[in-house]
């Protein structure tokens, strides 16, 4: 059964490769199934996806991002899991061989289930990996994207959880930004809520088209860097001494990203800020029955001390006399 699936998929892939369309290849790499699911749907417009992690992953389509002219596209995508393994990649030999057409890589990083710790780290090792098992630069002959999806969740990160803070959400938006920019990548952000024409734009980018929409680099849920439009200057408005040329570096990596960044998803769910909140319903308290219970207890507490004078005799105190005149 496994054999004939291959084989489909090989004969597929051939039969696309000879048509008068315009092709573009895509190699998705998701930290996990949710996201990848997510960006086929929404962002590729793939209905009928139904994402695996396992393995790797096929899907073709016509594709067109200007509703007034016909689908010129044909999408060849491919999907693989996360990190990129050695593996995954000799399987992608079989389709992407070293003098193929440029291939658009995008890296889905998940703000909700992700361990946002070995970002970095699983970051640079893919872009090595590809290098060495494809022969091929994926920031040179290639286009690349980092999509940071269900990115809303980043916005309540400091209230969910006290391992995270205004600082750190600061420095790893410069640490991305900064491996975008070291890399020639485009650097990009997916809320659960993005509007689609925005979706529309992420979509170009990340098929290697030109967009109009202008940049966001400083909110981390909206992000919208397209290749080559951030710059050492722009990152470091931020704060003046992050080392931008340093992130890819070992000592970077493990001495201060993997160190300051929290890894595993807490354990309490972080919520999403634009959903409603659950209404605490607080107890009525009567303040003067309060006051009153108060004051006789330290009455009983006082007359049980024997060395207590009669100058230090309290009388009951009633509801009354809190009442005021």
């Amino acid at each position: 059964m496994a054999t004939n699936l291959w084989n489909n998929l090989l004969e597929t892939n051939a039969d696309l490769s000879a048509g008068s369309k315009t092709e573009t290849a895509v190699v998705i790499s998701a930290e996990s199934q949710g996201v990848l699911q997510d960006f086929l749907v929404r962002v590729l417009e793939v209905p009928d996806a139904n994402a695996s992690l396992s393995s790797i992953g096929y899907y073709c389509k016509d594709y067109g991002l200007d509703s007034g002219r016909p689908n010129d596209t044909v999408l060849h995508i491919y999907t693989l899991g996360w990190p990129v393994t050695p593996m995954n990649l000799d399987l992608l030999s079989i389709f992407v061989k070293p003098g193929a057409r440029s291939i658009k890589w995008v890296f889905l990083l998940d703000w909700l289930d992700g361990n946002k710790k070995l970002w970095l780290r699983s970051l640079q090792e893919g872009f090595e990996l590809v290098n060495k098992k494809l022969q091929r630069d994926p920031c040179e002959i290639d286009d690349s994207s980092i999509v940071c999806m269900q990115s809303q969740c980043c916005k309540n990160l400091e209230v969910a959880t006290a391992a995270w803070s205004s600082l750190k959400m600061e420095f790893i938006n410069q640490a991305l930004r900064s491996v975008a920019f070291l890399k020639h990548a485009s650097l990009l952000a997916l809320e659960t809520y993005t509007s689609k024409k925005d979706i529309i734009e992420i979509g170009k980018v990340a098929t290697g088209q030109n967009t109009s929409k202008a940049p966001e680099y400083i909110q981390l849920n909206k992000l919208f860097i397209p290749k080559n439009s951030d710059s050492e200057g722009k990152i470091k408005t931020m704060g003046e001494k992050f080392p931008v040329h340093m992130v890819l570096e070992e000592s970077f990596i493990s001495g201060q990203f993997e160190r300051l960044i929290p890894g595993e998803p807490n354990s309490e769910p972080i919520t999403d800020p634009g959903s409603p909140r659950k209404v605490v319903q607080l107890e009525e308290v009567d303040i003067q029955k309060e006051l009153t219970e108060a004051y006789n207890l330290q009455k009983a507490s006082l007359l049980e001390n024997k060395t207590t004078s009669p100058a230090s005799q309290i009388e009951p105190l009633n509801n009354s006399d809190l009442a005021g005149p």
